[in-house]
């Protein structure tokens, strides 16, 4: 993608989606079964017998004492 500008959600964006999107139950649902069903998809197209997903966490800082929020030793942060 030389010369083109990237579009990523940017932090306040990304903490958005967690405090006001995934807060309904649907919309948590939905994403807890998305590697499932990508994953059935693949192995539905391309036959393979194994397939193995690195999922990493993320992290979003918070600041002073907001609501729900905790100290992550892992992250070195409240989140």
């Amino acid at each position: 993608m030389r010369g083109k500008k990237a579009l990523l959600a940017s932090t306040s964006q990304m903490n958005r989606f967690e405090t006001a999107i995934l807060v309904h139950e649907e919309n948590l649902k939905a994403l807890e079964e998305l590697s499932g069903n990508w994953v059935e998809k693949i192995t539905e197209r391309t036959g393979l017998k194994e397939l193995i997903l690195d999922m990493d966490s993320s992290v979003s800082p918070t600041y002073r004492n907001q609501d729900g929020s905790k100290y992550n030793g892992h992250f070195g942060c409240s989140c």
